[in-house]
């Protein structure tokens, strides 16, 4: 009875760890987008001021993030759509539609 219970709650810790893993693996950095009007690019890492508009951004149309050790991840199906990142890339560098896009 005492050795069924310590399997039981191991089985637990595993399953709770294995879906914390899977879930940290759906995420991925955002870094902003480029384009050259062919392709998209991916650039360095986020300004400070760039970091806080994002945020704002994906708020805004209600992007699912995290932020983990100072570094915005987004959903990584999301991130690989190129154009959208761009558009979001465009927006937080845009005074005017942060100033007009407020949640």
């Amino acid at each position: 009875m005492l050795m069924c219970r310590k399997m039981k709650k191991y089985n637990i810790i595993i399953v709770v760890s294995l879906c914390f893993l899977f879930s940290c693996n759906n995420y991925t950095e955002f870094k902003p987008v480029i384009s050259n009007s062919e392709n998209f690019y991916s650039t360095d890492s986020l300004k400070k001021t760039d970091y806080i508009n994002i945020l704002q951004v994906f708020d805004y149309y209600s992007i699912d993030y995290k932020i983990v050790n100072s570094k915005i991840l987004i959903n990584k199906k999301e991130y690989t759509d190129k154009e959208l990142m761009y558009n979001f890339t465009v927006k937080m560098r845009d005074t005017l539609w942060l100033s007009t896009h407020k949640k």
